[in-house]
């Protein structure tokens, strides 16, 4: 154990928001494929919606303009009728406008909601204590008076050196993150501290 490194920190939950976000950007490109695939897919079906929509709005106005110039007794009469099928058409697209703004209160009720599970389901980082240590053997993180997790290096998937944050998969998307800035608080060097773990993993 005389070659590893430790680092003890502490971070708050705006820094867990931070890199929960900078992880986005570092999801495998499967994920990364299907989440846009998805995303097109959906806006596809919106678009293809709403041409579907403005298909059988015209038809309707083909429709009502047809029957005021077919069934108008006087110029007053078609006039009137033109005016009531104008009325009509612009209350057809009010329902349109406000499909789609229900749509989008929904889409944002539920990533709300996603949020505030996945937010609610741990309590917040800020004040406590982790100890992250990296050796010849494994990875351990630890946190002040609660737990202890180590990881052999084979069960680290992912070294990443992001430019705020350094992360440490231990699955798929789940990592851990040390802020950069604990680093110059604690007066190390990120880069040493993330050079010695690659080297670690890669002779383990």
């Amino acid at each position: 154990m005389t070659d590893s490194m430790q680092i003890v920190f502490t971070t708050s939950e705006r820094e867990k928001r931070q890199a929960g976000r900078r992880l986005f950007r570092y999801r495998e490109p499967a994920l990364r494929q299907k989440y846009w695939l998805g995303m097109a897919a959906f806006i596809l079906v919106i678009i293809g919606l709403c041409y579907f929509y403005g298909l059988k709005m015209a038809e309707i106005y083909h429709v009502l303009y047809g029957n005021c110039y077919a069934f108008a007794a006087s110029a007053d009469m078609v006039e009137d009728c033109v005016l009531a099928a104008d009325n009509a058409g612009q209350r057809l697209q009010y329902l349109l406008y406000l499909l789609l703004g229900i749509v989008i209160m929904v889409t944002l009720h539920l990533r709300w909601q996603f949020a505030y599970v996945i937010h609610s389901t741990w309590y917040p980082l800020d004040g406590r204590s982790f100890t992250i240590t990296v050796s010849p053997e494994g990875l351990m993180q630890e946190e002040a008076g609660r737990e202890r997790r180590f990881h052999y290096w084979p069960a680290v998937y992912r070294l990443i050196e992001d430019k705020d944050f350094l992360f440490f998969y231990v699955d798929r998307n789940i990592a851990y993150f040390i802020p950069l800035s604990a680093f110059a608080a604690a007066g190390m060097e990120s880069h040493a501290f993330f050079l010695r773990a690659q080297q670690f993993k890669e002779h383990a």
